[in-house]
């Protein structure tokens, strides 16, 4: 059984919670690192008694480090600071690579680089100013809904989706930007290859909304309340 934050978050929250207590205890340790028990859990063995999702912790592995709050220190070293599931690293300015011990990842981040924020500040003539200055603060982390409804790219759709949670039996709504063979996963600051993006994580679609549409639905203040709720029930409103 699936459960999902939007539709039952205080069981969501509650099994979170006994999950993360359980890591502590499966690694016999103290810490509150979620990556340091989970790394512990895997080198003694254990795995089989955690409910984790492995893609799912390497895909916030990989946000973690977009949205700085894992540096390049860390992903680059995983063994000396228990990086769970990451072989090896090459952040390279363009594309990136993550080996772990399935498949390589390839993404790009959307602002990278002091220098890369203002060459795009720059050709955007500064259009997007806000946005990627908040991108390399690393301050769009759990703002999915705000940004896709407030910067929605030209021919891309706006895609909702329950997304698995690192433990196993719990999925969150999350919302990004996609068109045929792109995914811009706007709040984490990632750009990655949609194909892939799809066989490693499996999200559950909710919602497809055409960038134009989105665009004249808020013109035209046909867009009442929460954007979640709007995101998350759009097939449901459409049909009206």
């Amino acid at each position: 059984m699936i459960i999902r934050d939007y539709e039952n978050n205080s069981e969501y929250e509650r099994l979170e919670k006994k999950y993360i207590d359980n890591l502590k205890i499966l690694a016999n340790s103290n810490n509150d690192d979620i990556y340091y028990n989970l790394f512990q859990i895997i080198q003694n063995n254990n795995e089989t008694k955690a409910p984790i999702n492995q893609n799912a912790i390497i895909y916030n592995i990989l946000t973690n480090y977009a949205v700085h709050r894992l540096s390049k220190q860390e992903l680059t070293n995983p063994q000396k600071f228990y990086i769970p599931y990451i072989n090896s690293v090459k952040l390279n300015k363009r594309l990136k690579l993550v080996q772990t011990p399935k498949e390589n990842i390839n993404f790009k981040l959307i602002i990278d680089t002091y220098p890369n924020l203002i060459t795009k500040m720059i050709k955007q003539r500064f259009k997007l100013n806000k946005l990627y200055i908040e991108l390399y603060q690393g301050k769009t982390i759990g703002r999915c809904h705000e940004l896709c409804a407030k910067y929605p790219f030209i021919n891309y759709n706006i895609v909702t989706a329950y997304m698995p949670h690192m433990f196993t039996g719990l999925s969150y709504i999350h919302t990004f930007e996609e068109n045929e063979n792109t995914i811009i996963d706007l709040s984490n600051n990632l750009v990655l290859d949609k194909g892939s993006f799809y066989k490693f994580l499996k999200p559950e679609v909710v919602s497809k909304i055409p960038s134009e549409e989105l665009y004249q639905n808020l013109k035209n203040h046909k867009i009442h309340g929460n954007l979640k709720d709007y995101f998350a029930n759009y097939p449901k409103q459409k049909c009206r």
